[in-house]
């Protein structure tokens, strides 16, 4: 019985508790990152072009970004995908609104040092939420499960092919009307080697491999 509960607490309660950890935590950094109003990360510059061009709210353009991403992910990483992949990718557009409802009061009018500090703690949260997910093993987020893939199949590194998916997206969301910063190229340029960095560190380079 004591291994029976071991193993649900393992494979279901714990890896629970973490996508939703990881949900809101994200749903967090891309508000904060928002309201630094320096750029958005990548794939909220890309959300953000996709909204202006569909006339829908940032979370709404979040969802329909989070369905094409998951459908690349079935047709190429699916070893990568799990149930937390789809509940992480499905309900940040949702915590995205809750937060933006909640904190955007507070959030507006701050100095150039405490939006660069916004920036950073979005950036932050933002790894924290893809690293959570790469611990639990029970599918990666979206984006870096093509990345993951992708640097499984060639020589290019992880961080590398992040980098050049976050550029993609940047120049695809700025052509769509986003608005891009020095936060946008923080954000391309710091998320995937900061993902990396910080995997090696907390998951003692574990594999990202769904088990």
């Amino acid at each position: 019985m004591a291994n029976t509960n071991t193993n649900i607490m393992d494979k279901w309660v714990k890896p629970l508790l973490g996508v939703i950890a990881s949900t809101a935590i994200i749903g967090l950094g891309v508000c904060l990152y928002v309201y630094a109003d320096l750029g958005g990360d990548s794939i909220t510059v890309f959300e953000d072009g996709l909204g202006k061009t569909l006339g829908t709210r940032l979370g709404t353009a979040a969802y329909l970004y989070a369905a094409t991403v998951i459908l690349l992910d079935l047709l190429f990483a699916r070893e990568k995908v799990g149930w937390t992949t789809i509940v992480n990718t499905l309900f940040t557009g949702t915590f995205i609104n809750l937060f933006d409802t909640l904190l955007s009061p507070y959030l507006q009018g701050h100095s150039l040092l405490v939006r660069w500090i916004l920036m950073l703690l979005g950036l932050l949260c933002i790894v924290l939420s893809i690293v959570i997910l790469i611990r639990f093993q029970q599918g990666m987020n979206a984006l870096d499960a093509l990345a993951w893939t992708l640097s499984e199949k060639t020589p290019i590194p992880y961080k590398v092919i992040r980098i050049l998916m976050d550029a993609f997206l940047i120049v695809v969301g700025y052509l769509m009307g986003g608005e891009i910063g020095i936060g946008s190229l923080v954000g391309t340029v710091g998320l995937g080697p900061a993902v990396s960095f910080l995997n090696d560190l907390l998951n003692k380079k574990r594999s990202p491999k769904k088990r």
